[in-house]
């Protein structure tokens, strides 16, 4: 333990007779009581006095600034507080240093040499234990370093082999990937071909629909245009076929009324040369009136075949008619008109 050697003013316990008298008493006088009742912060704050101040902050463990108003005193009693201030901050060096010259003004100053030598063997023991310390530490941080060097290598191989198979991996998806958009661009590569094939099946197919169905509409329209050209030449022959016959008809027609005639003529013919002998005037007359009968019947029959050709003529300029309808109409009409004329 340090040894402390305090100046103390030789200030005896005061005691006054009354109160009044402590108003007298200065700072340092208050301050000393305040010491004596172990009051030293308040003492501290009370002196005047440097030294008394000083040795007050020391008492009150106030060390700093115990040191503060001891360094000003520069007598041997100065520097050993020094280095007991000093000491008591554990500043050893220079606590060493303030002793060092305490004893170089008073050489004989036991208690200065004695807190030198216990410095200087506290310092020697922590110079050595700091040594160790030191050594510790240094071996400490050098297992330390090791062992953080070991486990820097050890993240470094896990992270190493990590990322080599995090890349292992990678290159695994990677090419499951590439596979997966290989075989996908495949399918839809065969998708698309076969769409394709499906969509020229499709074309090819309505194509060859839609010429079966022109090749039908054709051979429907050549065999409608065929059966129409048949029709129109079977009406066309019928009606050809009709015209003769009714040419011929007609031929026959008129052959016998020409017969009829002739035979009425002859039997009037007859009938005159009869009744010639009764009344040959009479005879006479009646058969020139008879003559003109049958004269004018002969003149009305060629009227007759002259209105018969004027008819094949307008006929023959009317547009063929598949029915036929047209000309029947005018052949109706024109014997309606003769069996009108004949009955009148």
């Amino acid at each position: 333990m340090l040894k402390l050697l305090l100046f103390i003013l030789i200030v005896t316990n005061l005691s006054f007779a009354n109160w009044w008298n402590d108003l007298w008493l200065n700072k340092n006088q208050q301050g000393i009581l305040l010491l004596n009742k172990d009051n030293p912060k308040d003492a501290a704050d009370t002196f005047i006095n440097k030294d008394w101040k000083a040795v007050s902050y020391y008492k009150s463990k106030d060390y700093n600034n115990a040191y503060e108003y001891f360094k000003n005193n520069k007598t041997a009693i100065g520097y050993y507080n020094q280095g007991n201030s000093l000491a008591k901050m554990n500043k050893i060096d220079e606590a060493i240093d303030a002793y060092q010259n305490a004893l170089k003004i008073q050489s004989d100053f036991e208690d200065a040499l004695y807190n030198l030598n216990l410095l200087r063997q506290i310092k020697k023991n922590q110079d050595k234990q700091d040594k160790k310390d030191k050594k510790n530490k240094n071996q400490k941080k050098q297992d330390q370093n090791k062992k953080d060097q070991k486990k820097q290598d050890q993240n470094k191989q896990d992270q190493n082999k990590q990322d080599q198979n995090k890349q292992d991996q990678n290159k695994q998806d990677q090419n499951k990937q590439d596979q997966n958009k290989q075989d996908q661009n495949k399918q839809d590569q065969n998708k698309q071909d076969q769409n394709k094939q499906d969509q020229n099946k499709q074309d090819q197919n309505k194509q060859d629909q839609n010429k079966q169905d022109q090749n039908k509409q054709d051979q429907n329209k050549q065999d409608q245009n065929k059966q129409d050209q048949n029709k129109q030449d079977q009406n066309k022959q019928d009606q050809n076929k009709q015209d003769q016959n009714k040419q011929d008809q007609n031929k026959q027609d008129q052959n016998k009324q020409d017969q009829s005639k002739q035979e009425q003529g002859k039997e009037e013919k007859k009938k005159m040369n009869e009744k010639n002998d009764a009344s040959s005037l009479a005879d006479k007359n009646k058969k020139d009136k008879d003559q003109q009968k049958v004269n004018a019947s002969l003149q009305k029959e060629k009227e007759k075949e002259k209105d018969k050709e004027k008819v094949k003529q307008i006929l023959a300029r009317v547009p063929d008619d598949p029915g036929g309808l047209l000309r029947n109409k005018f052949l109706r009409d024109y014997q309606k008109q003769q069996e009108v004329g004949s009955n009148e």
